[in-house]
């Protein structure tokens, strides 16, 4: 399933990473977008940008002082092109998940540990639904 994204969908997009990973390397911004994009191509989230951004209690940074888009701010800049080159490329990371553990809450951290880790980024960390039955 390939995702062509009109423009509001793509800026949709980059403010939700720049609120998630504004000041993180360049690698954890395609990785917060890949999550967003497995979640559209996974049949357990809405189809959507908006409906997976927007999908309650899932991403803390929507309703932060971060979450806008500036196309002249070099962070904003990143995660565009964290964006086009996730959109381009693929997925970089099969996570469904991510959080930072220094800072999730206890549910958010209980619920994580119920998931599999698949990599540990600099601030976050990013899961997949644990296939372990």
């Amino acid at each position: 399933m390939s995702l062509n994204l009109d423009n509001n969908d793509r800026i949709l997009l980059a403010k939700l990473i720049h609120s998630e990973s504004a000041g993180e390397s360049y690698l954890d911004k395609r990785r917060v977008c890949s999550v967003v994009v497995n979640r559209i191509k996974h049949k357990s989230f809405p189809n959507t940008v908006s409906g997976v951004i927007y999908q309650r209690n899932q991403f803390s940074g929507v309703d932060g002082h971060n979450f806008y888009y500036n196309p002249s701010h070099n962070s904003c800049k990143d995660s565009m092109k964290a964006v086009d080159d996730v959109l381009e490329n693929g997925t970089i990371i099969n996570a469904l998940f991510f959080c930072n553990p220094k800072i999730s809450s206890r549910g958010g951290l209980k619920f994580m540990s119920k998931l599999q880790l698949v990599v540990r980024g600099r601030n976050h960390w990013y899961y997949t639904l644990n296939d372990k039955k």
